[in-house]
This record gives C-alpha cells, structure tokens and sequence, in this order.
C-alpha cells in the first residue's frame, strides 16, 4: 500500500478533521484511488477521534452539508439531481482550482442564513445529504413558540416569515394566510398592510381577534395615507398610495438598459423608519402589471421597508409574464430566478416579434427556484380532514337563434381555440355575456329545488346579469363590484348567521377576502378565463371553518361544441399553472460510475454558467372530470 506526505491543506476523508499544508499523507488504496489521511500510513484513519465512515459508505460516496463559513456542500457533481442543487439557497458551484483550497474538491457555495435554513435541510434530505448535526439546530422564533389556536402547520408559517426580509406566503386558499402575517409580527410592530379596498375590514377584523396588543387603522381617501406608528397597523387599498412612492431614476439621462438602477426620493428619517417597518401585501398577484400605478407604489414600498410579506393563494395566475411581474415588483426577482434572461431560459420564453413574449411548458427546476422566497402549502396535504370539493357539470339548452350564432362562430375561432388562442377579444366578450344570460332560467329552476330542500347556496357568476337576478329573489343578497366594502362584509355577516336563504356574486368581487362556509354547495353559472379566479371563487366556501363532509360545485355549461372548447382551454392553462408553481424535482439515483475527459469539460462550462447566472444571494364525458392541485410535502420545512 503506497503512502507519500500529503503536499495541500485539506479535509481528511474519514473523519473529517483539518489536514494542514505538508501534514498527514494521502494513501493509494487497493482501489487505486488516492485518500487524504490525517496521521499514519494506512488505509484509514487512526487518530484518536476517529470518526467512522457514515452509513457505511466509503469517504469517496459522501455527499455532505457542513457548516463551514458561508457553508458548503460536498458533493460529486451529479447531472441527475442538478436542478436540486442549483435551487439551494445562495447556490453557487465552485469549481475553480482556486476553489479546491478550502475543502480540497469543488463544492457548492450555499446560503446558511437562519431564513434559508428550513429550505436549504429540505433539500438536503431530499438529496439525501450527511447533515452536520449543527445546522440542523434551528431556533424557532419566539412568536412561534407563543402563538397559540393555530393549526401547525399555521405555526410553521408564523415562523418562516419571522425570519425572512423577503417572503412570498402562497398557501392555498382558506389556510389563514392573514392569521399568520399578523401572528408573525412582532410586539410594538409598525406594519403596513396594502390590500384591495373590499378587504380593509376584514384585515382590521382580524387584527382585533388575533393581535390585541396592535392597533389597526384604516386609511380613507388619497390625501391621508401615512406610515404606521410603532403598535399601529396600517390598512390601505392600492388605490390610495400617494404618488412620491414611486422609485425614480438615479440618473434621469440613463439609457434604457439601465431602467432597472431606479430609487425612492424618501427623507433619509423617513427611510430610516421604513427600514423597521414590514410591509405586507395581500392578493400580491395584482401587481403583476409593471406598468400601472399601484405596481409602481408598492415597488418603492418594497425598495426601503426592512421586510416585504407578499400573500397570495395564485402566485402564477394565469400568464408568465405575471410571476414575473409580481416578483419583480415586490423585489424577489432576482433571488428567484437570477435575472430576466435566465427566467425566459427556465420558462421556455421567447420574443414573439411583436413586442411581447410567447412561453412553452416551464422548466422542472421553476418550482423549485420559487421555494427561494415561497411557502405553498395546499389543502389536502396540511388539512386532510378538510372536505374535498366535488364536481358536477350541467349542460342548458342553447336559445334557437343563439345557438345558430354559436355554430357560426365555432366554424369561424374553432382553429383558433384548438392551437390554444383566444378568438378577437370583444366579440369573445359579448357572447360569454349572452351565454351568462341565457342561463338564468336554468339557474332559477336550480335555486328553486335547493331552497325547497332548504340548502343555502352561493351563485358566482363572471357576469352581473346572473347575480342581479338571484339578488331580486327573496331572502337573497348578491355582491357586485359596486358594492361597498362595508355592506359586503355586513352581507357576509348575515349569511354565515343564516339570516339568508343564498348569496350570490360576481367571481372578481367576492372572490378573494371572504369566507362563506355557512354553504357547501356552489353553483357557477359560468367561469373567468383566468382559471386562478374560478379556484379562489370556489375556496370562498371550501376553506377553515366548513363543517359538511364535501363541498359540491355545479358548474353550468351550455351544449355546444364552442362552450366545451373553452372549457378544455381554461383546464390546459390550469396544466401550465401546476407545472411552474406546484411540482417539485423527484431526486434520481445518484451515479457512482467515475465522469470522462468531455463529461468533466462540459461540468466545467456549465458551474461557469451557473456562477453566471444563478449566484445569487371535456369530449362531453370529460367535462365532469375533476382536477386537483398536486401534494406538497411539508415534513422537513422546519424541524421541531
């Protein structure tokens, strides 16, 4: 057995001490490999403290997660599992000669900040990685520890906001994203909470049920926005920030590749105090214009307050472009994704010739980035005993003269629905609008047997017309985009006591803030194109708080092969939505066969890019078809 003195300073491969420059000896093994040893001639280590090979593997088969400075991860670099490592906090893959010195073998560069800790021990065990025991001892915040009647999953979300500037809460609706914003600030807060306006009394509601020791303030009217005191939480609609919120140039002759170097003309007083300020964000996915006036406000709230909570149960709500467009905005773009020209890569995006972009079926890695800033936790994986929606789809009979219309159309978008596109936007418009009419006397029928059986129903509808309707019944109610925000939450109040016999509502108005689980059954005359919208609609009834065994959805269709079409358009964008915000990477089997001269050439030029890139801190059968929103483990998010 060939033993020669050990020439660089290293990390002896047995058990793991600090071999110094010229100190202890590299061994060739019968293996013909060479192994760094700490003290003697031998195939092993023999120092006293020896530390024996974990799991049984060999030194060469260790793949480790140690605490070592900024911390590293020791590990062959595997194209199985690439995508895993690159989605690490902070990855950065040093592959470098300069590199070698510090664990003498190329290593990832990964983030151990007390924020980034519960993602970076997910992926790790998920990779299957020998954790250094140290790092797996995380400190619970002290507003996890006392909070008290929430679910623990809930507790998991108090936690994980505590301890982050940036932070994206996209729990599916009805989990209590709001419980656990307010739950998480901490005693003597100063927050700003910048909501829409049919929103403002159900956050001060809740403010008062779960945090006594806060004052919540309602802001009215555009001339008297102002910042919270400390103990104070502000509440404001969109509509309201004042204008000298927005971020300017930092140098008004800059070209436009430099649009993006912009500041907030704020008192340095004034930007102190935001920098102890949380400003928090509900329905975050209405800033995903980067060009309308409250995208702008909240990018400068975002640029000077110490920590930015976005919530939002629809991070990706319908188009690409919107994810971006709220990431950016919020300023957690590049912590994502590590710049605009590597999410066109991972989202398959390419300029369409017309000023806009065109986007395939997202990358497997996309998801995985998102967890950078995101926590999603869905119904069926944190609350199983929460019931399952069920569907069931009822065909109406088409008017005579509407129906030779529809035929007419079909022959003439029927191409354009097939290769996924929308027919002209106005025409499209003013016929869903007559078809949300012409389903009315099918509705009323519908409402008719429900109220004989006593069944408390909720109507939504992408139209007034079937909501005025049901709102002239008596014992009915109905919420539109007119009605004011406090009547909303008054009408909410009379149903959920059973003072009325149903509710009905437009999808954009009633379907975000409200919980209406006094029903278990909905009906849908129709539904929005953005399928985002129809989800939130139906968890207004199926979140916290429902008692029934399963909640039923009726969804109303009309027969005719053009209505059936667009339905199977909106379920293949819900396809698109899953892949870029639900599915995680499985882990493949790691490969032990030793990498060639072109294997090891193309590592090299891809770490290159990597440091580039990423170092960062219905057929009618088919229409009763139901789909559901794949699981998201959350065992290993934090370890109690």
């Amino acid at each position: 057995m060939k033993a020669i003195v050990n020439k660089y300073a290293g990390i002896c491969e047995v058990c793991e001490k600090s071999v110094g420059e010229k100190q202890g000896f590299i061994v060739l093994g019968d293996d013909g490999k060479w192994v760094r040893s700490t003290t003697h001639k031998g195939a092993g280590c023999w120092c006293k403290d020896h530390v024996p090979v974990h799991k049984g593997k060999t030194s060469e088969e260790r793949r480790l997660l140690i605490k070592d400075g900024i911390g590293c991860c020791v590990t062959p670099y595997e194209h199985q599992n690439l995508d895993l490592f690159r989605a690490m906090p902070g990855a950065h893959f040093c592959g470098k000669k300069d590199c070698k010195n510090v664990l003498g073998k190329p290593y990832w560069q990964v983030s151990l900040k007390t924020g980034d800790r519960s993602r970076l021990l997910e992926l790790a065990d998920r990779l299957d990685l020998d954790v250094d025991d140290k790092l797996r001892e995380v400190e619970i915040s002290e507003q996890a520890k006392q909070a008290k009647g929430l679910y623990p999953f809930q507790v998991v979300g108090v936690d994980w906001l505590v301890k982050g500037k940036l932070r994206l809460l996209a729990d599916e609706m009805g989990l209590g994203k709001t419980v656990q914003a307010l739950v998480a600030l901490p005693p003597k807060a100063a927050a700003l909470v910048v909501c829409p306006a049919s929103l403002k009394y159900n956050w001060e509601a809740e403010c008062i049920k779960w945090r006594s020791d806060l004052t919540p303030v309602i802001i009215n009217g555009k001339g008297a926005f102002r910042f919270p005191k400390a103990g104070e939480v502000v509440i404001v609609n969109f509509d309201i920030l004042p204008t000298w919120l927005e971020p300017t140039l930092r140098d008004p002759k800059a070209k436009p590749a430099k649009l993006w170097d912009v500041v907030v003309t704020l008192p340095q007083i004034t930007q102190a105090a935001c920098g102890r300020m949380v400003f928090i964000c509900d329905e975050a996915h209405k800033l995903k214009n980067a060009s309308t006036l409250r995208t702008k406000r909240c990018k400068g709230l975002a640029m000077v307050c110490g920590q930015v909570w976005a919530l939002t149960g629809t991070p990706l709500e319908n188009r690409p472009m919107d994810l971006w467009g709220t990431l950016d905005c919020l300023g957690m773009s590049y912590t994502v994704f590590g710049g605009w020209k590597r999410f066109l890569k991972v989202m398959n995006g390419s300029s369409n010739g017309w000023g806009g972009w065109d986007f395939g079926t997202p990358d497997p890695i996309v998801p995985e980035l998102l967890r950078r800033v995101m926590l999603r936790r869905l119904r069926n994986s944190v609350l199983p005993d929460l019931p399952q929606k069920q569907y069931h789809t009822i065909k109406v009979e088409l008017p005579a003269e509407l129906k030779s219309q529809m035929d007419s159309l079909w022959d003439e978008w029927g191409d354009l629905i097939d290769e996924k596109e929308l027919p002209p936007f106005e025409e499209f418009s003013a016929i869903r609008a007559a078809l949300a009419k012409s389903r009315i006397p099918a509705l009323l029928d519908l409402i008719d047997d429900h109220e004989e059986q006593e069944v408390p129903l909720v109507v939504f509808s992408a139209h007034r017309a079937p909501v005025l309707a049901c709102g002239e019944r008596e014992g009915w109610e109905c919420i539109t985009g007119s009605t004011p925000s406090k009547k909303r939450q008054e009408i909410v109040q009379r149903f959920q006591a059973g003072k009325l016999k149903g509710l009905a509502l437009t999808i954009k108005a009633g379907g975000t803030g409200l919980t209406l689980t006094h029903a278990w059954k909905v009906i849908c005359v129709d539904l929005e194109w953005v399928p985002s919208w129809n989800h939130q609609a139906e968890d207004r009834v199926c979140r916290i708080g429902q008692l029934a065994e399963h909640v039923e959805i009726i969804r109303m269709v009309s027969d005719h092969v053009l209505d059936i079409h667009v339905q199977e358009l909106i379920d293949w964008k819900i396809g698109v939505i899953i892949a870029a915000v639900e599915k995680l990477i499985q882990t493949q089997p790691q490969n032990s066969n030793h990498e060639t001269n072109e294997e090891f050439a193309q590592r090299m030029a891809e770490a290159a890019f990597i440091a580039d890139g990423l170092a960062c801190t219905e057929d009618e059968n088919e229409l009763s078809n139901t789909w559901s929103w794949p699981e998201i483990k959350i065992d290993s998010l934090i370890p109690f």
